[in-house]
């Protein structure tokens, strides 16, 4: 896995893309990053980019990372010609725990497989 887009992101980030590769495995997806955003990530298909799901990890407003269980944000996205962004949100959960998160991630890399 090609990690370059990790560089700029929190360590924390860096983090749960290890516990994601260790659950997972490190072939099962690619990263990519499309936003500014240091606390997020996406997870792609490595077949198809445009399948992926867009991980995030919640901060308070010190800019803090969120200590509690369900401090993740997840987005599952596919390609849609007939949204104007391109892509269509098929699933997605805000204040959940690292296991729907992946719950979510791998029940979407793997139906959205050919």
């Amino acid at each position: 896995m090609d990690r370059s887009p990790l560089a700029r992101k929190d360590p924390a980030v860096r983090e749960l893309v290890d516990r994601f590769a260790a659950d997972l495995g490190a072939e099962s997806f690619d990263l990519v990053d499309h936003w500014e955003d240091l606390m997020a990530i996406g997870l792609a298909r490595p077949s198809d980019h445009d399948v992926l799901v867009y991980v995030a990890i919640a901060i308070n407003d010190e800019g803090d990372v969120l200590e509690s269980e369900d401090r993740y944000y997840y987005e599952c996205e596919t390609p849609s010609d007939a949204d104007e962004l391109g892509y269509t949100v098929a699933r997605s959960g805000d204040h959940v725990s690292y296991e729907e998160m992946l719950r979510a991630a791998a029940a979407h890399l793997r139906t959205q497989q050919a």
